[in-house]
């Protein structure tokens, strides 16, 4: 997909699909990207900015281009998420 590719589903709800290939919801609040963004700047700070909060990885150079908020590896990033859905499923 392409960066700010809008799609609408089922029920209205909306997202967009930003550089990184991450969703993002039309409903996050500025107050959790502002949380992001600060939680970028204490890796920043702590020296560990780049690195993945799980794995303690080096994320991928053009993810941090792209989401210089990323805080996850696109491995870890993937098992968040698939977590998240089949919490949801079962």
């Amino acid at each position: 997909m392409t960066a700010g590719r809008e799609s609408f589903g089922k029920g209205g709800g909306g997202h967009r699909i930003d550089g990184a290939g991450e969703e993002i919801s039309f409903g996050e609040s500025l107050e959790q990207s502002a949380e992001r963004v600060q939680r970028a700047l204490h890796k920043l700070d702590a020296g560990t900015y780049g690195y993945c909060d799980m794995c303690n990885t080096v994320i991928d150079p053009a993810r941090m281009e792209a989401l210089p908020q990323a805080i996850l590896c696109l491995s870890c990033r993937q098992k968040v998420k698939n977590a998240k859905t089949q919490s949801s499923t079962g």
